[in-house]
């Protein structure tokens, strides 16, 4: 799910640059009647401004897209994390029920189930 994020804050940011580019074209022209005759002109300043307006509302939703896959980018870390520790936390509750089912030599240090007495090297449980 972050991968689409990702794409869809990119496939915005340049769908809305281009956007803003056609939005500005259109909408800068602007129309002066000199007597008798319609004159059309830009107006540099409705273009500018309407061309980085919209860069900047496009941009803003990019970046909210971004965040998003961050977000889910590091839920499935910390859900991958949890699961690593539940996984250590069982093999360590398997460990030590089997240290309760045995005994630990002194000597050679191995473990030997609770019914034998004498371990393998010849030490005697104490």
């Amino acid at each position: 799910m972050e991968k689409i994020c990702k794409y869809l804050g990119c496939i915005i940011e340049i769908l809305g640059v281009i956007g803003s580019f056609n939005l500005a074209k259109v909408l800068g022209m602007s129309t002066k009647e000199v007597l008798f005759s319609t004159h059309v002109e830009r107006d540099w300043g409705i273009t500018i401004s309407v061309f980085l307006g919209g860069v900047i509302v496009t941009s803003a939703l990019a970046f909210l897209l971004f965040g998003i896959s961050v977000v889910l980018d590091r839920i499935d870390y910390m859900e991958y994390n949890m699961s690593e520790l539940k996984r250590q936390l069982e093999k360590k509750d398997e460990k030590e029920e089997d240290n309760k089912n045995t005994w630990k030599c002194p000597i050679c240090g191995k473990r030997n189930q609770l019914y034998t007495g004498t371990c393998s090297c010849g030490q005697e449980r104490v």
